[in-house]
């Protein structure tokens, strides 16, 4: 005689259905609290204080990227054009609140240099949500507060210029204190971007005269006085090339800034020739 399957009571079948019932209503329940927290944390974002000038917020950029441009000769057109490419390269990487300041090579003692642009990226369309943001109002800013008055600045210092001297390490030594160790700004990241022949040139101390060793050239109490704060700072030596009369050894003379970033404790040292 055939057994009988024993019967599942009704209170074991509604006891499983509402676990499975329960769980459901806990994974809505939770996915609901992550959007929710999403949402405020993109809210929140998007309605960061802003200086209405330069875009940064009020508690003060969150990347900072120093560019500064050698302009005491003139760059060819080839030069120009790849420099250009580098910077817009360059740019591409700063985050969104992220500062970008341009600075010339100039005197420090009779006119401490500031920077010709500065201003931080606003963001673009598709970082915004058109739930808590205006993807086109940001997009405007982008264009017209931040890229147009930028490729404007560039076209003005890449223009042909010539000056007496170039005081490159004294021009590093005032963006790092000025800028890039400013208070507040150790906790973001933090980069410096240096357009140059590399030749510094004052009365004190010039390489045209030839390339000595850094190691005896730290020694001496003029680099003690030009020392920069560069710890922790990322470091692009974008090189241009000039014609010059004085005979210099170009590896010696690419040695020598090696080291002295190295002694600046800077963080990821690249060096770029420009093309030209």
């Amino acid at each position: 005689m055939p057994r009988r399957r024993p019967r599942r009571s009704r209170g074991q079948s509604g006891s499983a259905w509402q676990v499975a019932g329960g769980l459901a209503l806990m994974a809505g329940v939770l996915a609901a609290i992550v959007g929710g927290v999403l949402l405020f944390l993109e809210t929140r974002e998007e309605h960061v204080a802003l200086d209405p000038e330069t875009y940064c917020p009020q508690a003060g950029p969150h990347a900072l990227t120093a560019i500064i441009i050698d302009t005491t000769d003139a760059l060819n057109l080839v030069q120009r054009t790849d420099l250009t490419n580098e910077i817009e390269r360059l740019v591409g990487t700063i985050p969104r609140f992220g500062a970008l300041e341009i600075y010339a090579v100039g005197s420090v003692e009779n006119d401490p240099p500031q920077p010709v642009f500065s201003r931080c990226n606003p963001g673009r369309a598709d970082e915004i949500s058109e739930l808590t943001g205006n993807p086109r109002l940001v997009e405007r800013k982008w264009r017209e507060g931040f890229r147009q008055p930028l490729e404007k600045v560039l076209a003005g210092m890449l223009a042909p210029g010539e000056a007496d001297s170039s005081p490159i390490m004294e021009s590093i030594q005032w963006v790092a204190v000025n800028a890039l160790t400013a208070p507040g700004r150790d906790s973001i990241p933090l980069r410096l971007v240096l357009v140059t022949d590399l030749l510094q040139h004052t009365r004190s101390f010039s390489l045209y005269r030839g390339v000595q060793p850094f190691q005896s050239f730290s020694q001496t109490p003029y680099y003690l006085r030009v020392r920069a704060p560069l710890e922790g700072v990322a470091v692009d030596v974008l090189i241009v090339r000039r014609q010059t009369r004085a005979r210099i050894d170009r590896p010696s003379l690419v040695r020598f800034w090696v080291d002295y970033f190295d002694a600046q404790g800077a963080n990821g040292l690249r060096i770029v020739d420009l093309a030209g």
